[in-house]
């Protein structure tokens, strides 16, 4: 949104974007007290009636209402049309990059249940995996599938991870998203199948890339080990014996991609030197 800043040289008047000026901040400043008008309904119409009498701001509620993120920005627009600043109340671990846009035109996001900066960074971790393990497989299969379907031929593989089949001690968000990763697969696999579009999960284990290495290396510095010892027991654990090998990986997605697969779909393969104690 384009303002005028109080910091701007006086001499200039081009105007650049930048935070709304908060209507509670200025009031606050004044030694007054600020005055909150609570909204409890999706209506914009109504949202822009509270705004007209001039309350400092309005407080939005997604939480205890049916309001949804479109009728929220909605309702914060109408807001800013009188200049009356907006507080948003989401679900709880409703956070997300959704909101984050909001947060340039609200006073304040209220986020219940999240009490101190370990709780939000908690849900902050969760949410940035689900959009860049989930959300980004989606937005990437929506963007191929109509030529896919045109042609009636098509090849989504993911590359995903073991704790499909095991969930890995230790890694909770990262287990469940890759679930997560797989039933949106199989579900995609299962839809588009009549397009003749193929969809597979490839599981890798423990592989020799740069991945492996660092946590190699950060579990060494953690527990005082040596690399090599770490790498070693790692290795043991796994009945082939060793590591996997990036080409491994890659000739298993090759072949997933050939017309010798074409019978092949909704599945997942381990490839992990027999490391998965599931089927």
């Amino acid at each position: 949104m384009t303002r005028y800043d109080d910091n701007i040289n006086n001499n200039s008047t081009k105007p650049f974007h930048t935070f709304r000026k908060s209507r509670v901040k200025r009031t606050v400043d004044q030694g007054k007290i600020a005055t909150i008008l609570k909204c409890n309904t999706s209506d914009t119409k109504v949202a822009e009636i509270f705004a007209l009498a001039q309350p400092d701001a309005i407080w939005l509620c997604m939480e205890h209402g049916s309001l949804d993120y479109g009728q929220a920005e909605n309702q914060i627009n109408a807001a800013k049309i009188y200049d009356v600043d907006s507080l948003l109340r989401v679900n709880r671990g409703g956070y997300s990059n959704y909101i984050r846009g909001f947060e340039l035109d609200c006073t304040g996001l209220i986020i219940p249940q999240i009490k101190n900066l370990a709780d939000a960074k908690e849900i902050e971790e969760f949410t940035n995996t689900f959009e860049q393990h989930l959300l980004c497989n989606h937005v990437l299969a929506q963007a191929v599938l109509p030529g896919m379907r045109e042609r009636g031929h098509g090849r989504i593989i993911n590359v995903i991870s073991t704790s499909v089949k095991a969930p890995l001690n230790g890694l909770g968000v990262s287990n469940t998203i890759r679930g997560a990763v797989a039933n949106w697969s199989k579900t995609l696999a299962n839809e588009e199948g009549k397009h003749g579009i193929r969809v597979n999960n490839v599981l890798p284990g423990a592989t020799n890339t740069g991945r492996l290495k660092s946590i190699i290396q950060a579990k060494a510095l953690k527990g005082g080990t040596a690399t090599e010892e770490i790498q070693k027991n790692m290795a043991g654990a796994v009945p082939a014996g060793r590591f996997g090998e990036p080409h491994e990986i890659g000739g298993v997605i090759a072949f997933l991609c050939t017309p010798a697969a074409d019978y092949i779909s909704g599945i997942n393969v381990p490839v992990d030197g027999r490391r998965t104690a599931s089927l």
